[in-house]
């Protein structure tokens, strides 16, 4: 049995601490802020408006995920389907909002591209594989195997809504790592889709939002999770790492751990409290950038709206220059998102497109969004109801020659045993990636390893 100690309560650090605990180690979070969940927040107003700081759906994309949280009876009878419809996608071009569907005919009728653009879409099928620059830009990938249509008003809107990045400076294999080996490997990435039996993804998320999930792994945790906690130093020695920390309104502690398990985000690594000679070993985490965004709310009485919105939002190519990257129809996703007669929709602004704009308030930001939203919307007057949540850092964003960050991890490992790099600058920033177990193939948890370690002691 390893004790391990665990930065950071959001989701990443929890499922690790869970998964730990099933397997027999000894785990303590420590948490620096007042609540758990990380970039995780779901909170429901006064008025009866239900936001989602960060994420806000939850795409269930394996068995492995659908087993693990199956495991949570009482929380998974607290889950929503998305409402019939909502499979609807729209993309904004020439002021006008076009569907996007996941099916072969969506091609054929789609006025997204041109003739030609469909032709270089569907000549992709006989792509043979490629011999690929490791540093090729995921635009660029797509633009190969595509055209250069598609990678502008297929690809860009897209990664605005999930990275709120450019994929002209994103790493194609670190960012969509499966299509890059597909490409290299065997082609066609459409053949290759039509070819896959592959698990059949589904959204959910909770009646009080997606923090629900993690309130319930750390409910289930054999310790609590240590929240308001400060972590004072972080020392090396033979057998291990040994942490002083202090508890809001407690004495400070000193504990010995076989090994440490840092869930921090990249631009938090630094104010870690490490030794100089351990922490100018880190990876060089300043090289990953991290864009703001802004996540208004916006509440309207549905008569407010010329007819009601279906689907699940739009998203906005770069090229329409417009200066929010697209919004999503909150309450016709999900029950219980507003009150009742009442609309929600959130609108997500800034990312590496318009960063600036992340500077502004809720109200200038609604008057100066608003007249665009009406246009795609059809919405009329003010919002009843409004809230916003800035990221000053969100997203990592994989850059082109991220390998070098890769290995800077692994060289970093390797050099420390037992201080283990598991944020999302890892293995994806999606929140299905928080449940892979890639670390249990670290030394300290293989069968045969022995711990013993000194009792927790309190410091005078």
């Amino acid at each position: 049995m390893a004790k391990i100690a665990i930065l950071g309560a959001g989701l990443r650090g929890l499922y690790i601490a869970d998964r730990l605990e099933q397997l027999g180690h000894d785990c303590s979070v420590f948490e620096a802020s007042h609540r758990i969940g990380g970039a995780i927040l779901s909170q429901r107003h006064p008025s009866g408006y239900l936001t989602e700081d960060g994420a806000h759906t939850f795409l269930i994309n394996s068995e492995k995920v659908e087993h693990y949280l199956d495991s949570f009876p009482k929380l998974m009878a607290r889950s929503l389907r998305p409402k019939p419809g909502t499979e609807k996608r729209y993309i904004a071009h020439k002021k006008k909002l076009h569907l996007v569907e996941a099916k072969p005919q969506f091609i054929f009728k789609t006025n997204l591209l041109s003739p030609l653009g469909k032709f270089r879409f569907l000549s992709e099928c006989f792509k043979g594989k490629q011999s690929l620059d490791p540093q090729i830009s995921l635009y660029d990938l797509i633009k190969l195997h595509f055209g250069s249509e598609c990678a502008d008003r297929l690809l860009d809107p897209f990664i605005a809504g999930t990275y709120a990045g450019d994929p002209k400076k994103l790493s194609a294999q670190f960012t969509a790592p499966q299509l890059y080996k597909t490409s290299s490997t065997r082609g066609s990435l459409l053949r290759s889709a039509l070819n896959r039996k592959a698990f059949k993804s589904y959204i959910i998320s909770f009646v009080d939002g997606l923090n629900e999930l993690p309130e319930a792994i750390a409910r289930r945790l054999k310790k609590a999770v240590l929240t308001n906690t400060q972590i004072l130093t972080i020392e090396a020695f033979e057998d291990g790492w040994r942490l002083r920390y202090q508890t809001t309104n407690c004495e400070q502690e000193q504990n010995p751990f076989d090994g440490i398990i840092s869930t921090l985000p990249a631009h938090s690594m630094a104010s870690l409290p490490l030794a100089p000679k351990v922490k100018d070993c880190l990876p060089n985490f300043s090289e990953i950038k991290h864009p703001p965004v802004s996540v208004l709310s916006l509440g309207f009485h549905k008569d407010q709206f010329k007819k009601e919105l279906t689907g699940f939002g739009y998203l906005i190519p770069s090229s329409e220059k417009e200066e929010h990257l697209g919004v999503l129809f909150s309450s016709g996703l999900f029950e219980q998102r507003a009150p009742s007669e009442h609309r929600l929709i959130t609108v997500f602004i800034g990312g590496s497109r318009n960063p600036e704009l992340t500077q502004l308030n809720a109200v200038a930001l609604t008057k100066r969004l608003l007249p665009s939203i009406r246009s795609y919307t059809g919405i009329h007057g003010e919002p009843a109801f409004s809230y916003l949540r800035t990221w000053t850092a969100s997203i990592p964003q994989y850059h082109p020659k991220y390998q070098r960050i890769h290995q800077q991890i692994a060289d970093f490992e390797n050099s420390h045993a037992g201080f283990i790099l598991e944020g999302n600058y890892r293995n994806g920033i999606a929140l299905g990636h928080c449940f892979d177990d890639n670390f249990l193939k670290h030394p300290l948890f293989q069968e045969g390893t022995t711990h013993n370690k000194e009792p927790y002691t309190c410091l005078d």
